[in-house]
């Protein structure tokens, strides 16, 4: 018997914590009835209640998104524009998107069918499901959903006059059809090269070199006058934990008269700034004249910091929300050893930047803790290094969440970092609420950011192929900040200044692959380095001792080096593999001389600083090599074990071979599965055997 498993819930075996009672897993027999149970559970919530069933016409799969954003509840029964489902449509649409979530080979086990892209895919079903019972007027009563995707003439009837997004989403189904095996299929699905799709869109502009430098300016400005009264702040938030303070004297009259402790009244929102002593805040663009207004300028700070970590990290939208209340800690890196004239020299490919070694000046790094789905299809922890300012950011935000964790009657560390403060207002708001920041378009002190010629220049010398004829790009416009832009701006400026190496721009942007990096630094090369001057006298590029994309290119290629000093020479266990069993020959000759030892190691940060080596962990132990690797991108994991760059620690590869017996106990003898199987679980064996009698 074969079972199958949803693609929500995931199998990936690398820093994965999975709740594996979130779906059912599905059984077939030999005679592939592929029909779930009525009762089958397609998901589950945190606490095992389902709330998704396949008999119910309500299919909700929150529980299971990827995203912060609340995805809409699959409802077979809603009409659309007056029209609705019939039974039998509902089930044909049903049996689709199942086979999407358990059986597709491009979602299926691979993970890679989000809850937010199954809604997508039922409009599309149900659009057509629509246009089926638009026809029963017509030659084509009873014209099925597996009719239409299945036959050439009737796709063309529903397609025409179809948006160019809308087609996108109906190739994609076609493709997923087309990556199911036919035996569980009973019908034959049209290819989805039938129609052309247009992919081609513009790039997330970048933002000109005078607003971004003038944005850093603002962000510091206002966060270094948010900070000191961050504990104030805190403490005037957790003065509403009664519901009915803060009111003026008018609304008390009408609403709360007789209660209070003051001549007959509660206190109102002036008497709780003046004792919260915060009545030199509440000034300018964050005065305040009642409690919806205090919230809304809550909301506003959250936003303006929730910037600044897009400004320093060049995290997602959603990394961003992800963070949890306790998510830094610091990071240290020791000096660089190389001088040449009084200076330091980080070698680069284009520009030598320099710092000034008079003063010992020491990159000031904290690590943001939080998740990211970005090609995994999990939530998989992440981190991204950021400057002191940040630290200081996500104090103010910890200090908002301290403020509420009091009027909830929970621990502070319990919520997300970006909770909402609705509850002020809004006693219904529930604890672990996203604050929500779809309204707040621009922050006031920002709207100053106008357009000019300059600027209009720069942006097209930064896309050519591109005009920029849009509105919002005209001379005189205010500048809109989007956090893309702000991720998009730091890849590309750090790069044009020489700051960050390519390896570098890939890693603290979590790409998986150099092609992207180098589609955010498209083009950097016709704009005129922004972060620096080039001195006539030294013939190089000076840069400021203390600016933040110098921290970066030191932060993050040792933080590689920490972690291949952690697997490699503190590790007690022996490496194998290639490039391991070199390495284990050099540390045997390093005869424990701490000395001896304290050189390798600085070595090694050296020689990542400067991009010589790479270092990433694999299902097997790690691997080295300085360069894409298409068997890591396909899961060939016993590639691993001939690879000369390779590193495998047998408890990984214990592990792995423990996996591997127990699937074989779940496929089918005669399956491809089982095979595969198979043949890796022989590879690993094999080559335990190997370093077993090699001693």
């Amino acid at each position: 018997m074969l079972h199958f498993i949803s693609s929500f819930q995931q199998h990936n075996d690398v820093d994965v914590d999975v709740d594996v009672k979130s779906c059912d897993v599905f059984y077939v027999n030999k005679s592939f009835d592929f029909k779930p149970e009525p009762s089958f559970i397609l998901c589950r919530n945190e606490v095992g209640d389902s709330t998704a069933i396949y008999s119910s016409n309500r299919w909700d799969f929150n529980p299971v998104r990827l995203g912060t954003t609340i995805v809409t509840v699959i409802d077979f029964d809603r009409p659309l524009n007056g029209q609705q489902l019939t039974p039998e449509l509902i089930e044909e649409i049903k049996s689709i998107l199942f086979i999407l979530i358990y059986i597709s080979s491009n979602n299926g086990r691979v993970g890679r069918l989000s809850a937010l892209v199954l809604y997508q895919h039922f409009r599309t079903l149900r659009s057509i499901g629509l246009f089926c019972v638009e026809q029963d007027n017509s030659i084509l009563k009873g014209l099925s959903v597996k009719d239409v995707l299945s036959n050439e003439s009737y796709l063309s009837l529903f397609i025409s006059g179809l948006s160019n997004s809308k087609l996108n989403l109906m190739s994609l189904i076609l493709f997923s059809l087309n990556n199911t095996e036919q035996r569980y299929l009973n019908f034959n699905p049209i290819s989805q090269d039938f129609f052309e799709v247009d992919y081609s869109h513009n790039q997330t502009p970048i933002i000109p070199s005078r607003i971004y430098l003038d944005l850093m300016t603002k962000l510091e400005t206002e966060i270094n006058f948010i900070y000191p009264f961050k504990l104030r702040i805190s403490n005037l938030i957790k003065m509403f934990k009664n519901e009915k303070i803060g009111y003026c004297l008018e609304s008390q009259k009408n609403t709360i008269k007789g209660l209070g402790i003051k001549n007959g009244f509660l206190p109102t929102l002036d008497d709780l700034v003046i004792n919260a002593e915060l009545e030199c805040f509440f000034i300018g663009h964050y005065q305040v004249t009642n409690k919806q207004g205090l919230m809304k300028v809550f909301n506003q700070i959250q936003s303006l910091l929730k910037l600044a970590i897009h400004f320093y990290t060049g995290m997602r939208r959603d990394e961003v929300l992800r963070l949890p209340y306790e998510c830094t800690y610091d990071v240290t890196f020791d000096g660089l050893d190389d001088t040449e004239g009084g200076v330091k020299v980080i070698p680069d490919a284009d520009v030598s930047t320099i710092v000034d070694t008079e003063i010992n000046v020491e990159p000031r790094m904290i690590k943001l803790i939080s998740t990211t789905t970005k090609f995994t299809g999990y939530r998989k922890e992440a981190s991204w290094l950021a400057p002191d300012i940040i630290k200081k950011t996500v104090d103010i935000l910890q200090a908002f969440t301290d403020g509420v964790a009091e009027i909830y009657d929970v621990e502070a560390s319990s919520l997300p970092l970006f909770q909402s403060l609705n509850i002020i207002c809004f006693r219904n708001t529930k604890a672990h609420h996203l604050s929500n920041f779809d309204k707040i378009k621009n922050f006031p002190t920002f709207n100053n950011f106008l357009i000019t010629d300059e600027d209009r220049e720069e942006l097209c010398a930064s896309d050519p192929d591109r005009t920029f004829d849009e509105n919002e790009f005209k001379i005189g416009q205010p500048w809109r900040i989007k956090s893309h832009q702000l991720r998009r701006s730091l890849a590309f400026f750090g790069s044009n200044s020489g700051f960050l190496s390519q390896p570098n721009v890939q890693k603290q942007f979590k790409h998986t692959s150099l092609a992207m990096a180098q589609y955010y630094r498209r083009n950097f090369h016709k704009l005129l380095t922004i972060f620096g001057h080039y001195n006539e006298k030294t013939k190089t590029m000076e840069i400021p001792q203390d600016h933040v994309l110098f921290e970066f290119q030191t932060g993050i290629p040792l933080d590689k080096a920490k972690v291949i000093i952690e697997d490699v020479f503190n590790s007690e266990e022996k490496i194998f593999g290639k490039r391991g069993s070199y390495i284990e020959r050099i540390r045997d000759g390093l005869e424990q001389n701490d000395i001896i030892i304290k050189q390798a190691i600085n070595d090694t940060e050296q020689k990542a600083l400067s991009g010589e080596i790479s270092y990433k962990r694999t299902l097997l132990g790690g691997c080295m090599k300085n360069d894409k690797c298409d068997d890591f991108i396909l899961g060939k994991m016993t590639s691993c074990i001939s690879c000369p760059d390779s590193i495998i620690h047998l408890k990984k590869l214990d592990l792995m071979i423990n996996q591997f017996e127990h699937e074989l106990n779940v496929y089918h003898a005669d399956s491809y599965e089982y095979n595969f199987v198979t043949k890796s679980l022989e590879k690993l064996r094999l080559f335990k055997s190997q370093q077993v009698i090699n001693g």
